[in-house]
């Protein structure tokens, strides 16, 4: 699932594992609110199994409203898989929706935010650091600028072959530029 998931999709396995292994598993049934808008954010979470209900408020909406659930300008299911509680961490501001479980016996993992925070932004800083260093190695690069380095970073996305698959095949048209990480399956 992590691997899905927008913010740590492009993670080596080994990030991904120091994640999953700050994670824990929390189950929640229909009705029950897993994020309540208003609320300062503290937790991110991905769906593992059943559905939650999204609820988005009009503009403006007071989090206590006592006709709050009147002012719902949006509501949309999400599924398994799904990761949700990272813009309130991100930004360290309030929820700006409402998460309901849809039925009985759902799973999420839970991350707590202090953790994601010194996960996702050490692990982005880090990993930033360390291709920037493989662009400083590779002799077409090293004139551009450090600036123009960065932007070229921002562009970069990790793929994993299995051994004996075909990374470059001759007569084949490039669409991409490879830079080699590890070369560790190339050598064995």
């Amino acid at each position: 699932m992590l691997k899905k998931s927008f913010l740590t999709q492009n993670l080596n396995p080994l990030d991904i594992k120091v994640i999953a292994d700050a994670m824990y598993k929390k189950s929640y049934n229909r009705g029950d609110t897993i994020i309540k808008y208003g609320d300062m954010g503290s937790e991110y979470y991905i769906l593992s199994s059943g559905f939650v209900e999204v609820y988005v408020y009009q503009p403006g909406t007071k989090a206590d409203d006592p006709n709050i659930n009147e002012n719902v300008m949006l509501t949309k299911h999400l599924g398994p898989g799904t990761g949700f509680g990272e813009i309130a961490l991100l930004y360290n501001d309030k929820r700006t929706a409402t998460i309901k479980a849809s039925e009985d016996n759902i799973q999420v993992w839970v991350l707590e935010g202090r953790v994601f925070k010194n996960i996702i932004i050490k692990q982005s800083i880090s990993r930033r650091n360390i291709e920037l260093g493989f662009l400083e190695k590779v002799p077409l690069l090293q004139n551009l600028e450090k600036y123009d380095k960065m932007k070229l970073i921002d562009g970069l996305e990790v793929k994993y072959y299995a051994k004996g698959q075909p990374i470059v095949v001759e007569g084949e048209e490039g669409n991409y530029f490879y830079i080699i990480e590890d070369v560790r399956s190339i050598i064995e």
